[in-house]
């Protein structure tokens, strides 16, 4: 059996992603602790990936395992103080996907059943895929995009407004997602054409409202466009796992 390369890396990556965010929420107030706790998260996926990678291949598991967790672990320590750093993650990806295809770690020949392929690909989908949207953003200019969400406070009010955006951008963005990358596997591309003037229209009175500095605009396109590309990635990477 073989393992492929960008299966590894988005299975780590979604699982540090996804426990780190859950960790935030109750270390939030300690920075010492969350840094801890990144740590502990880091080896603990980083172990699990690699007795994964062992039983399904033996000593040759290791190495996926280790660029796994390289990618992993770079990723989890720059993404909130580089702006590059998800555009770089997603090159990476794009690189071990095609190293995958021409090695035929892929598809049939990885043994690994297209249904868990797709799971890892809607979990990567998640957070993981909010945090390369908002490193995108902020490559494009957005001063905010790059912090960690706003977490309300305990106070007992809804919180500002902006912290409203960003928890409500939290799950709008994944679930768009999720939903687009659906659609395209059932082939229903005219409802993801509907879904997408539908976003248009909803953004529009926003939008108009900021003629003068237009920062909302190229926001919402910059964005938008990020995150249904991640979308098409994974129906790509679905596609090619298929035919291979």
């Amino acid at each position: 059996m073989t393992i492929s390369f960008t299966l590894v890396i988005l299975a780590a990556v979604a699982a540090h992603d996804l426990l780190d965010v859950l960790l935030r929420g109750f270390l939030h107030a300690r920075p010492a602790w969350r840094v801890a706790a990144r740590v502990t998260v880091q080896v603990v996926v980083t172990a699990v990936v690699a007795v994964i990678c062992g039983v399904l291949m033996g000593p040759l598991g290791l190495l996926p395992a280790a660029v796994g967790a390289a990618v992993m672990v770079g990723w989890g320590w720059t993404q909130e103080r580089w702006r590059s750093a998800g555009a770089v993650l997603s090159a990476i990806l794009a690189v071990s996907t095609l190293v995958d295809v021409l090695a035929g770690r892929m598809g049939g020949t990885s043994g690994v059943p297209v249904l868990a392929a797709g799971a890892v690909v809607v979990l990567f989908l998640t957070e993981s895929g909010n945090r390369i949207t908002r490193s995108v953003l902020s490559l494009a200019g957005r001063a905010d995009a790059g912090a960690p969400p706003a977490v309300a406070s305990d106070a007992g009010d809804s919180g500002s407004e902006e912290e409203l955006e960003l928890k409500g951008g939290r799950y709008i963005g994944p679930m768009e997602r999720i939903l687009v990358f659906g659609l395209a596997l059932a082939g229903a591309e005219g409802i993801i054409g509907a879904l997408m003037a539908a976003k248009g229209i909803v953004r529009f009175p926003e939008i108009s409202a900021d003629r003068r500095r237009g920062g909302r605009a190229e926001e919402f396109l910059v964005g938008s466009l990020t995150s249904w590309g991640l979308a098409a990635g994974g129906v790509l990477l679905l596609w090619l796992w298929q035919i291979s």
